[in-house]
């Protein structure tokens, strides 16, 4: 950069250096930036330069929860080269995490198009397919994904992931065992270790549960990853104390935008509100297109008795994806959970049509 100022390919080398560190994301982001946003420096790029800047971008972004940010650098990618892998694989990622899983695995299966033996899209189109209720059918794609990559530890975390969803518990166990065994970092560990624990609390071996929770705590301390995975298991099993202790640990550690999403959804569980609503803007402060947060703005207005502004939140949430029958499930679900029956019934009705085998669509 010192001989060649606008040299692109130097300031997309060092902006992934610089994100290897987590105190140095901005600066990685800053150098990025000045690659898709600065004329001067963006004309003297190539098209697999600029794709490769983005990709860094929306990783960066993902990285960090800024999902519409990453989604729109993702975009630019794939405009440029419709077959860009780390883009096809990140906005899949993307989608699953937002809960759009039906595009999710579009994304993904054109990433395996692209490039048959990426293991990133395997895995994605593997956990994605778990969500849309066809575990039998991950089990296998992933069996064969292990025997090529013996060593990936989320091979063997999402094998059990399958198992214990068409309620093979032994297989479960011993697939998340061997994720614990295989990981040797946190995020690849702890999932797995969250996962076991939880596993093993449901078939009544409490201490057994707890005990793999202080492991998992010894082996990686001060870990942003586990405290939020245990916010996501407590969150979910109705332990509301101890997701928002769990969330607010996370947060001290990682300014995470999701997790400060599950820390809203948390507190208006708890019927804290007051609290939920400053989260809530927050987290769109942070991101005002945050997946989630039109229709959590709507579940806030509807427990608190304002059921005009619901109603606009909810079908802004339905503008943005009309298509997305797993956001009409969602929102169809919650209406039932918040005592909104009548309103739900319609929506839920139009996800049968789609999805007439979905458990959970005929459950609510």
């Amino acid at each position: 950069l010192e001989a060649s100022p606008k040299h692109v390919g130097a300031r997309v080398m060092l902006a992934i250096i610089a994100s290897e560190t987590q105190t140095r994301e901005a600066e990685a982001i800053d150098l990025l930036k000045k690659v898709v946003d600065d004329p001067a420096v963006r004309a003297e790029a190539s098209d697999v330069e600029l794709v490769s800047a983005y990709d860094a971008l929306g990783s960066l972004y993902l990285g960090n929860s800024h999902l519409s940010l990453a989604e729109e650098a993702f975009g630019q990618a794939l405009k440029i080269d419709p077959e860009a892998l780390p883009a096809l694989v990140g906005i899949g990622e993307l989608f699953y995490r937002s809960g759009r899983y039906s595009e999710a695995e579009a994304r993904f299966q054109a990433a395996t198009r692209a490039d048959a033996g990426n293991i990133d899209a395997k895995i994605g189109n593997a956990k994605t397919i778990i969500s849309l209720e066809r575990a039998a059918e991950a089990r296998d794609l992933l069996k064969g994904v292990a025997g090529t990559n013996p060593t990936d530890p989320r091979v063997y975390y999402w094998l059990g992931r399958s198992e214990e969803s068409l309620g093979n518990r032994k297989e479960a166990e011993a697939d998340y065992k061997k994720s614990i065994d295989t990981a040797g970092k946190a995020d690849t560990g702890v999932p797995a270790y969250v996962s076991l624990s939880h596993l093993l609390a449901s078939e009544g071996q409490a201490d057994e549960a707890q005990k793999k929770l202080t492991e998992a705590a010894e082996k990686y301390p001060n870990s942003s990853e586990l405290a939020k995975a245990r916010g996501d298991i407590a969150l979910e099993t109705g332990r509301y104390e101890e997701a928002r202790e769990q969330f607010d640990i996370a947060l001290k550690k990682s300014d995470d935008t999701e997790t400060k999403f599950k820390l809203a959804q948390t507190l208006r569980r708890m019927k804290a509100y007051d609290e939920a609503a400053a989260e809530v803007d927050l987290v769109e402060k942070a991101d005002k297109d945050f997946p989630g947060l039109a229709l959590e703005r709507g579940l806030y207005y509807q427990e608190t008795g304002q059921s005009q502004k619901a109603l606009e939140m909810y079908d802004q949430a339905l503008k943005k994806a009309p298509d997305d029958v797993d956001l009409k499930l969602r929102i169809g679900s919650t209406q039932v959970i918040a005592g909104q029956a009548k309103q739900a019934e319609p929506i839920l009705k139009e996800v049968l049509k789609e999805k007439p085998n979905s458990a959970e669509a005929n459950h609510y």
